[in-house]
């Protein structure tokens, strides 16, 4: 991904990156952009799925979710996405792993994921790296035909 990409996200989608994401996504890491779903897949898909780098994936996954997702309310009603998540990945299943854009210090660069069946969230990885480094075991299990 490069400046001109982050920026048209940005505009897309009316935010500002943190730089830790920025940084993070300047360099993507190659191994990830190699694995594929298994011997006959693309390289570079699980990556878009699950750390989504392709700029049109990005733009479209979050906009989706501003569109038809939202998370219950203590009301019991549904509440909007909040602008503030940013979708970096998702499981085709309904599931989102996000980042906060606006978390307090201590709190930036954790990559949350939200699961829509409870509407709750917690904690999927410390940071990009971490979630990268969870990805890198997954996708071994991939070439190994173990998922």
């Amino acid at each position: 991904m490069t400046e001109a990409d982050l920026a048209g996200i940005e505009s897309a989608l009316g935010v500002t990156f943190p730089d830790y994401y920025r940084e993070f996504m300047l360099e993507y890491p190659a191994d990830l952009l190699a694995a594929r779903y298994g011997p006959d897949g693309e390289p570079g898909e699980p990556a878009d799925d699950w750390l989504h780098w392709r700029p049109e994936t990005v733009i479209r996954e979050n906009q989706a979710v501003r569109d038809y997702l939202g998370s219950p309310g203590w009301d019991g009603k549904t509440d909007p996405w909040p602008p503030n998540w940013f979708v970096i990945a998702n499981n085709g299943g309904g599931d989102h792993w996000y980042i906060d854009l606006t978390a307090r210090p201590g709190m930036e660069g954790l990559v949350w994921k939200f699961d829509h069946e409870s509407g709750r969230r917690f904690v999927a990885a410390g940071s990009l790296q971490g979630w990268a480094e969870h990805l890198r075991n997954v996708f071994e299990m991939f070439e190994r035909g173990e998922f």
